[in-house]
């Protein structure tokens, strides 16, 4: 992990890899390293609609939950389908589903 990181001076770089390994560690059940990588992209982008994606789908419950979501509501507005399919476009759909399925806890 430390040599992806040392690849990229950049916030951006970071974040993209943090992403990465958060995906992973999600997608694997690793809930304690998703947890970890999840607050790391909310504190690296906090204006990147998918660390609070990432977020709540790691969290179930938590103080920040309502937060989190509040947030994710705010952004949206701004983040436009052609941006959607960029940076997703290396997510498969079942990857996709199952990130969607955890999401639909936070839904009231």
């Amino acid at each position: 992990m430390e040599k992806a990181l040392e690849l990229y001076e950049d916030e951006y770089g970071q974040w993209r890899t943090f992403y990465e390994l958060w995906r992973f560690s999600f997608l694997d059940e690793d809930g304690n390293n998703a947890k970890k990588y999840a607050d790391k992209l909310v504190r690296l982008q906090p204006e990147y609609p998918q660390s609070y994606i990432a977020y709540l789908a790691t969290f179930e419950k938590g103080k920040s939950i309502k937060s989190m979501k509040a947030k994710l509501m705010e952004l949206l507005p701004n983040f436009s389908p052609p941006m959607i399919r960029n940076f997703h476009s290396w997510i498969r759909e079942d990857q996709a589903n199952r990130i969607i399925k955890s999401l639909r806890k936070h839904i009231l």
